[in-house]
């Protein structure tokens, strides 16, 4: 199964100047490296056999998307944050399926003329 993910990137700090250099130095990384492969060296091994590449794409939301979205999350203020989208993940699934090869038919137009 092939999906998109979305994600909420939320730094968290002392005080704003260190959470805003947080997000920058996210942001950064992120525009860096907008394409990982199974070869990469920052991915989890539980993704070293995976096929396709992931791409990190900013996904930026409106304003008024944004607010429902953190109103959502309940007695939380809205924090300084960032959407990202990750595409393509495949998710094996864990059932086994017999699958039958498909069967080949040669057909005969040239009698027709």
């Amino acid at each position: 199964m092939g999906l998109n993910m979305h994600y909420l990137v939320t730094p968290y700090g002392p005080d704003e100047l260190e959470i805003q250099q947080t997000l920058g130095e996210v942001m950064r990384a992120f525009h860096e490296r907008p394409v990982m492969l199974a070869s990469d060296p920052l991915l989890s091994p539980d993704l070293a056999d995976m096929t396709e590449e992931l791409r990190i794409v900013p996904r930026m939301l409106a304003l008024p998307e944004m607010l429902e979205l953190w109103r959502a999350f309940e007695d939380v203020p809205f924090r300084l944050c960032v959407t990202y989208e990750v595409s393509t993940v495949l998710i094996d699934s864990r059932i086994k399926r017999n699958v039958q090869r498909v069967q080949e038919r040669v057909l005969d137009l040239s009698a027709r003329r």
